[in-house]
């Protein structure tokens, strides 16, 4: 009984790990599960389940993933056991999974060998259509846009297309995010992480920009836009359109943080003045006093009364 009970925790924990998953897009696991064993109610073997989150990452172009990656889409942690023997027989006695050629050592990806056991209908697919020549760049980059799935990727590569090299700051300005914001930070990321996003190597000046690579045209030479091609005018006033928003977006949240910060202040007034007309019997000594002296009196005051009353019975009788 205890046994079965600790297996559906874990059940339900791994269950909820995929759920968080989602606030960065679907799990690679979710999305190619259903492929391994359709018209089947059969559970994928750990095996599987591995195969396919690699298969994901591999479909995405992703050259940087590691082993903790693996075991965080699995909803394991790096160290469980049955993971890590898995991990061990599909690397090192099976050959399905190699250190990545573009990252190296540390960084892992599918050998040819791995990729043939997994690949599933969705990619067989993929890679029919990215066998079909594209005819143009504008097809061509299409393409390429069909694979994002950060909110603000394809915005980030729009820009850098039309405007070359950009600064940090200034393709945020274009953008309107806060560079540090989250969506901004992971849609660069998959941009670079794809092999599509870079730092200019001719850029010499102060700072460091950004360009796109050469993988994301279809002739390089003619479809790169040359620096005299760019509409700086029209770049400026974006920037600056930008810049407006994301200041003004902060002063909002700044007044919105003081406001509460106001209304918090007024509430600790407020329960502080309640407390002080609240008397403070337990540290004032005078009043203890005054209390006992009242006390003492309307004891006596009741005792008087009583007697009193013995009195008039007694002589009533006595009359009687």
């Amino acid at each position: 009984m205890g046994k079965s009970t600790n297996k559906a925790r874990k059940l339900t924990a791994s269950s909820a790990s995929k759920n968080s998953a989602k606030y960065q897009g679907s799990s690679s696991l979710d999305q190619l599960k259903p492929k391994l064993h359709t018209g089947t109610a059969t559970k994928p073997t750990m095996d599987e389940q591995i195969l396919a989150v690699m298969m994901g990452f591999h479909m995405d172009g992703n050259h940087k993933v590691t082993l903790k990656d693996v075991a965080t889409e699995l909803g394991k942690q790096e160290r469980t056991k049955s993971f890590r023997e898995r991990w061990s027989i599909l690397k090192n006695e099976k050959g399905y999974i190699g250190t990545s050629k573009i990252s190296g050592a540390g960084f892992f990806e599918l050998t040819p060998e791995g990729i043939e056991h997994a690949q599933t209908d969705e990619y067989k697919e993929m890679m029919k259509e990215m066998n079909i020549k594209s005819k143009t760049n504008s097809e061509h980059q299409e393409r390429i846009k069909k694979r994002f799935k950060k909110t603000k990727s394809e915005l980030i590569f729009d820009f850098l297309n039309e405007y070359g090299s950009l600064s940090s700051d200034d393709l945020a300005a274009l953008v309107g995010q806060n560079k540090r914001s989250h969506s901004y930070h992971y849609s660069l990321k998959e941009l670079r992480e794809k092999g599509y996003a870079e730092e200019d190597p001719s850029h010499d000046g102060k700072g460091k920009k950004l360009r796109l690579t050469d993988n994301s045209f279809l002739k390089v030479e003619a479809d790169r836009v040359k620096d005299d091609a760019i509409d700086t005018t029209k770049l400026a006033e974006k920037i600056t359109e930008g810049t407006a928003i994301i200041q003004s977006r902060i002063r909002k949240n700044k007044k919105q943080k003081s406001v509460k910060e106001e209304l918090k202040v007024k509430d600790e007034e407020s329960d502080n003045n309640e407390d002080s007309t609240v008397p403070d019997i337990a540290n004032s000594s005078e009043l203890l006093d005054e209390v006992k002296v009242e006390a003492a009196k309307n004891k006596e005051t009741t005792t008087s009364h009583k007697n009193n009353k013995r009195q008039r019975i007694k002589h009533d009788e006595y009359l009687a």
